[in-house]
């Protein structure tokens, strides 16, 4: 009802400054996957919320460790990863770092319950557990678009047909693939060669198309097009970058996936 929902917004309080953070009992963090500004919040933070407080960070890959040893309670740290659209999505991957203490994570199970979520403790690795999995599949998908084996629309409708709720470009376009390309700098610089990253996506940040949210990612939106992007495919093609000689199926996205599985 109207008033149910006036009763919940009158609980929102705005605010630009840590002013409001002295007294709390948990932070959730979701600024850039950027370890460093992590890093520079969780310290600040650290210094304002009473000690007791909880410090979660909703990074998606990022160490749990590195971001705890920012502060002074590396024991009151720990990831708490929603997933988008988060209003939606139930699922909620709990990340404890070898630092984190029981009560803490016990607590972040009972908070996310409470919200009526679905938590899932993940032990801490470099993209946790879906993302793991998620960006290979997320990579694969582009390698094949830039190599010309299938169109983004044509890919999309392909992975919907197998059965996923919406195409990798979709999703990725969603999520934003600023985001998406910072994951998967990180995870490369971890795991290596098979996490490399398709050379699309950086030819897609240099010309700001950053996602839906951005009016182009993948597609285009509003007066945008996806022309560019075509653009960008000819010109890695015509330089030698990538294969051009290779084939789409939903198997090849998958298997990625499965092998990081």
């Amino acid at each position: 009802t109207p008033g149910q929902v006036k009763e919940k917004l009158d609980l929102v309080i705005p605010t630009l400054d840590y002013g409001e953070f002295a007294d709390v009992d948990i932070v959730i963090e979701a600024v850039p996957e950027n370890i460093e500004l992590k890093k520079k919040v969780f310290a600040e933070l650290d210094k304002v919320c009473p000690p007791d407080t909880i410090l979660a960070t909703n990074s998606s890959a990022l160490s749990i460790k590195e971001i705890g040893a920012a502060t002074n309670r590396p024991h009151k740290v720990i990831g708490m990863h929603f997933f988008s659209p988060a209003h939606v999505m139930k699922l909620v991957e709990v990340i404890p770092s070898e630092d984190t203490d029981e009560d803490t994570l016990d607590t972040v199970i009972q908070f996310t319950q409470e919200l009526r979520k679905m938590p899932v403790t993940v032990q801490e690795c470099p993209g946790f557990l879906v993302n793991r999995l998620l960006m290979p599949y997320l990579n694969e998908a582009t390698y094949a678009l830039q190599e010309g084996a299938a169109t983004a629309s044509g890919i999309d409708e392909a992975m919907r047909d197998f059965g996923w709720p919406m195409g990798p470009f979709q999703l990725m376009d969603m999520l934003g693939v600023k985001v998406c390309y910072d994951v998967g700098v990180y995870l490369a610089s971890r795991y290596g060669d098979r996490m490399t990253q398709a050379g699309l996506f950086e030819k897609l940040i240099e010309a700001g198309r950053y996602g839906e949210k951005a009016g182009a990612g993948f597609y285009g939106y509003g007066d945008q097009s996806d022309e560019p992007v075509k653009e960008m495919i000819k010109e890695l093609q015509e330089s030698g970058e990538v294969a051009t000689d290779t084939e789409f199926s939903a198997d090849r996205l998958m298997m990625p996936l499965i092998n990081e599985a």
